[in-house]
């Protein structure tokens, strides 16, 4: 089971993984960075969605302004 307060936000280097996923769109370059794509970008998206199912689980719902 994950820890929901695992999730600490999303990192600069998810950004920078992205960009130059962005210009390197190839399996081989992929697969050489694979352990930056999990560190920077996997882990933290699943933290983010347990996290915000466990919010919601307890009824922390985002509401409308209207």
């Amino acid at each position: 089971m994950r820890d929901s307060s695992a999730f600490e936000g999303f990192s600069e280097e998810r950004l920078q993984f992205l960009a130059q996923l962005e210009q390197n769109n190839n399996r081989e370059w992929f697969q050489a960075h694979k352990e930056d794509y999990l560190k920077s970008v996997q882990v933290p998206a699943l933290d983010f969605v347990f996290a915000l199912g466990e919010r919601l689980k307890k009824g922390h719902y985002l509401r409308s302004a209207h």
